[in-house]
């Protein structure tokens, strides 16, 4: 067979493989396919193509595809409201809807939270851009943002007026609950005695086994004793000495208001013996 014909009849092959059909995957803004897989080309092309297989490089250029980085046994949630702020309205209110999908998305979730829900319970797909999980996404990162500039004004607004406080030991069993009168006067203080408090973590995830339950990772908190002295209820105020301190590491479990998106409990999962608000006394009275 000539050479020129063993192409002729190779093109003829590739051309009549059936398309494999494109489905949505996380991170990819064009909704295509993993080039990966289909093209053998670089994961930062996977824009560059379209679902005949013509390159599209000529085209204007569009946001490379960043994919989602699943961790331990919970999924990421996307970041969409990067991207799509305009669909959102501030404060909790209504939400524009660019597709009739993402509309019915949204209605089947809030029916599936609503007390006796009827509908069916359908779990969260994580490469959705779920509309739910971002407007939640964003209290549980103001929650620790307002904490962090001290403004605890602002704090009591993103959570309920029946908000709690859960705090669960490294064993398992929880060891106390607080409301949100009691936990203002408690943070007041540890700001005014450690004046660079600051909290860490690694990730926003949502929980495996409870769609609609978000999870913050790694969780620690650091500071320096040398601001007014630091009581904690009847005990005895320390003496600002200028000690460093930093808490075991723990897990946040958010639970929400299925009508506001509010924060309405927030468990505090101990992964060390010395943890929250009890174990800067604990820190500061050892010697």
């Amino acid at each position: 067979m000539k050479r020129q014909d063993y192409h002729h009849n190779k093109a003829q092959e590739q051309d009549n493989i059936p398309q494999r059909p494109f489905r949505r995957l996380s991170g990819c803004s064009n909704g295509l396919r993993s080039s990966c897989t289909l093209f053998s080309v670089k994961e930062d092309d996977c824009c560059n193509y379209n679902t005949n297989k013509k390159c599209l490089k000529d085209a204007p250029p569009k946001k490379p595809c960043s994919a989602s980085t699943i961790m331990d046994d919970t999924s990421t949630v996307p970041t969409y409201l990067d991207d799509n702020e305009s669909m959102f309205s501030e404060g909790g209110g209504s939400v524009k809807f660019p597709t009739p999908s993402q509309k019915a998305h949204y209605e089947q979730v809030k029916a599936r939270e609503a007390p006796n829900a009827k509908a069916s319970t359908v779990p969260i797909d994580a490469t959705t851009d779920n509309i739910i999980l971002q407007q939640r996404k964003r209290m549980v990162e103001g929650y620790w943002e307002t904490l962090r500039q001290r403004d605890l004004d602002q704090w009591r607004n993103l959570v309920t007026d029946d908000y709690q406080m859960v705090c669960v030991g490294s064993r398992g069993k929880v060891t106390r609950v607080l409301t949100h009168k009691e936990i203002l006067p408690a943070a007041r203080a540890v700001f005014d005695a450690l004046p660079d408090f600051k909290f860490m973590y690694r990730d926003i995830q949502e929980h495996k086994e409870l769609p609609g339950c978000l999870v913050l990772k790694e969780l620690v908190a650091s500071g320096t004793h040398t601001g007014a002295p630091f009581a904690l209820g009847p005990l005895p105020p320390i003496p600002a000495t200028g000690k460093f301190i930093v808490l075991d590491e723990c897990e946040n479990h958010f639970h929400f208001d299925p009508h506001t998106n509010k924060i309405r409990k927030m468990e505090e999962i101990a992964m060390g013996e010395i943890t929250g608000i009890p174990g800067v006394y604990a820190l500061l009275s050892r010697p």
